[in-house]
C-alpha cells in the first residue's frame, strides 16, 4: 500500500549517503578553486598530517627526521619525494610503531583488519569504527 503522503523535496538522505554526497560537494568546491589555492590548501594539510604523524609515532618521527623534513615549515607535494617508499616490510615490522594516536585515544572506535597473507605474513592496519567517530 502506497503511503498517503509522499515526500519528494527536500529529499532527506540516510547518513551514509548524505556523507558521500558533501564529500563529492567538498571535492567539487577544491577542484573549482585557482590552482595555486589548491596547492595552498594541499600543503596545508600535508604539513598538519606529518605534524600529526611527526609528534605521535616513533616510526613516522624517525622517517620524517631522517628525511629532513620539518613539520613545523610550510610544504608542498613535493616534501613527498624526499621520503622512502613504504614498504610492505614496513607495515610487518612496525604496527605499533607506526600509530599515530592521540595520548588519550583508547581502541574503543578502532577496527584492526588484516590482509589475506598471501605472502606468507598478512599486513595489518587499522581505521576508526565509524565516520562519526572522534
Amino acid at each position: 500500500m502506497k503511503s498517503p503522503i509522499e515526500i519528494q523535496f527536500p529529499r532527506i538522505l540516510p547518513p551514509p549517503a548524505a556523507v558521500t554526497l558533501d564529500v563529492l560537494r567538498q571535492v567539487r568546491g577544491f577542484e573549482a578553486r585557482p590552482r595555486a589555492e589548491q596547492e595552498l590548501l594541499q600543503g596545508r594539510q600535508l604539513r598538519h598530517r606529518l605534524g600529526h604523524a611527526h609528534a605521535h609515532s616513533p616510526f613516522w618521527r624517525q622517517r620524517l627526521d631522517a628525511a629532513g623534513v620539518d613539520p613545523a615549515q610550510p610544504m608542498d607535494l613535493s616534501v613527498l619525494r624526499r621520503l622512502p617508499v613504504l614498504t610492505r616490510t614496513d607495515l610487518q615490522d612496525n604496527f605499533e610503531a607506526m600509530r599515530a594516536r592521540l595520548p588519550d585515544w583508547t581502541d574503543a572506535g578502532i577496527v584492526t583488519g588484516a590482509t589475506s597473507g598471501s605472502t606468507g605474513q598478512p599486513v595489518r592496519v587499522e581505521k576508526l569504527n565509524s565516520l562519526y567517530s572522534p
